[in-house]
């Protein structure tokens, strides 16, 4: 009868098993920590906030008002009046070129800043 894992196949699950565990770690402190707190509506440029200083801030939109809230150098959407509320259960940003949108009531909440290149393309 044939074994279906040899002693190298269990290692190198365990290695792969490691490694990908440990990215857990590593990846979140790859970003560079942001400065300035863009807020846009309608892609036009509402308010410029620094990510040090505590504020809250009313967007009014298509909808209504959307609520944005700085604080320990996070930032995030409070309240909005859109029906699904995925922008403010999308938590606290606080990176370079993080962003969080309201698309029905048209804001997008983005950190300033250097972003990381994934890829470049010609």
């Amino acid at each position: 009868m044939r074994k279906l894992l040899t002693n190298s196949d269990k290692i190198l699950i365990i290695a792969l098993l490691f490694l990908a565990f440990a990215s857990f770690w590593v990846i979140p402190g790859v970003g560079k920590q942001g400065r300035i707190v863009l807020v846009e509506q309608n892609s036009k440029l509402v308010k410029e906030l620094p990510l040090d200083k505590e504020t809250i801030v009313e967007v009014e939109g298509p909808l209504g008002t959307t609520v944005v809230k700085v604080e320990s150098g996070k930032v995030r959407i409070v309240s909005s009046p859109c029906p699904r509320k995925l922008c403010v259960r999308m938590g606290s940003i606080s990176k370079a070129g993080e962003i969080v949108v309201c698309v029905p009531n048209k804001v997008v909440v983005r950190i300033k800043g250097k972003k990381e290149i994934d890829a470049v393309t010609q």
